[in-house]
Order: structure tokens, then sequence, then C-alpha cells
């Protein structure tokens, strides 16, 4: 690591750009992070994940200054106005603090590169843990897609009359049961992350 640039620091953290010799660590924390499907049961899968994520240039790993790896972060959609952050912290540094650190600084040196008018941060309803992190970093819910889902709808309610929006509210409620997980999503603007 001493010959590699860091990308972003703070007092106890490092973030550098994805290099091969973070390839070890990266595929073992997708295979614990994927523990729902056996996509990663497959060295060729693996491999293909890896070349995707090395070759995007917005994968970055995360150190402790001590030289624990201790997970990995990205930028999806870096030229949109509202690029996504995604996050994957290594099981046994889980709940220390490191999501939020980690975050807070990449956004912060993101914005300075190329600013934007948010971040994009997603979450599965079935991690309350990290909703309550997004939160308390002062992300605000985006119900965009919710809203735009109600015009959908309402088109039924306009176009088809109120017996076709009925039946297709009927037959949506049918698709979605209790332990379906649902994908939260956060805007994260400027005045959460570059204060203090």
């Amino acid at each position: 690591m001493e010959n590699r640039k860091v990308y972003v620091s703070d007092d106890s953290y490092l973030l550098y750009r994805l290099a091969e010799d973070d390839k070890e660590d990266y595929i073992s924390l997708l295979k614990e992070a994927n523990t729902s499907t056996n996509l990663y049961d497959s060295e060729e899968n693996c491999n293909i994940m890896w070349k995707i994520a090395i070759e995007t240039g917005w994968e970055f790993s995360i150190f402790h200054k001590n030289g624990d790896y201790c997970g990995n972060i990205m930028l999806k959609y870096p030229k949109s106005e509202h690029p996504e952050i995604g996050i994957d912290i290594v099981g046994r540094y889980r709940n220390h603090g490191i999501g939020p650190r980690a975050i807070r600084m990449f956004a912060r040196k993101t914005y300075e590169e190329r600013p934007v008018e948010y971040y994009v941060l997603r979450v599965s309803s079935k991690n309350l843990y990290s909703k309550h992190v997004i939160e308390k970093l002062g992300a605000v819910p985006d119900d965009s897609e919710d809203l735009f889902l109600k015009r959908v709808v309402s088109v039924f309610k306009d176009v088809l009359g109120e017996e076709a929006y009925q039946k297709a509210r009927e037959e949506a409620e049918k698709l979605l049961t209790d332990d379906e997980e649902e994908i939260y999503q956060y805007r994260y603007l400027p005045e959460s992350f570059l204060k203090n």
C-alpha cells in the first residue's frame, strides 16, 4: 500500500482506488455480502465482477490506518447530477462507524472534484441498521419513484377509468408480501455532508 496514492483519508481510514492488490479482499467481500445468491460461487463470475469493478475507475478500497481491509465504496453513474454511492463493509467491521465516515469523506471528495445536485443512497428494507445510519448522516427520503408510480397509476384512472385503476391496484397488492424486500432511496444533499 505504501506505493499507492491515497484518494481521501481521515484520522482513521484511507480510501484507495481499487487495484490488483485488492482482488482477494474484494472477491471475499462480494461473497460475504451476497449470501442470498450463489452468483459468486463460480470463479468465472467472480473474475467477471472483478474485471467490471477494476475497469470502472470509481471503486475504492477502505483501509484502517493499521492496514486492515475494511470494505469497498463506489460511485455509480459518476456523470449524473445524482450519482449513487454504494458501500460494503467487511462483516467483522460492521457497526463500528466505518460506513458513515467513509460515505461522508467520499461524498466530500467527489463533490470537490465535480459538484452535483445530490448523491443517491439506497438501502434494503431488511437492513434497518443501515437505514438508520443513512438517516443519521442527514440523507432525506427520496420519494420521486413513488411519485412517478402514483402518476402512472393515475393514468389508469384517468385514461381507462375507475374499474381498470382498481384492478391494477388489486393485482399489484397480490404481488407484494410482508417479507418482500423493498429498496429505500435517499438524497444525500451537499448541505448534509459539507457541514463540520
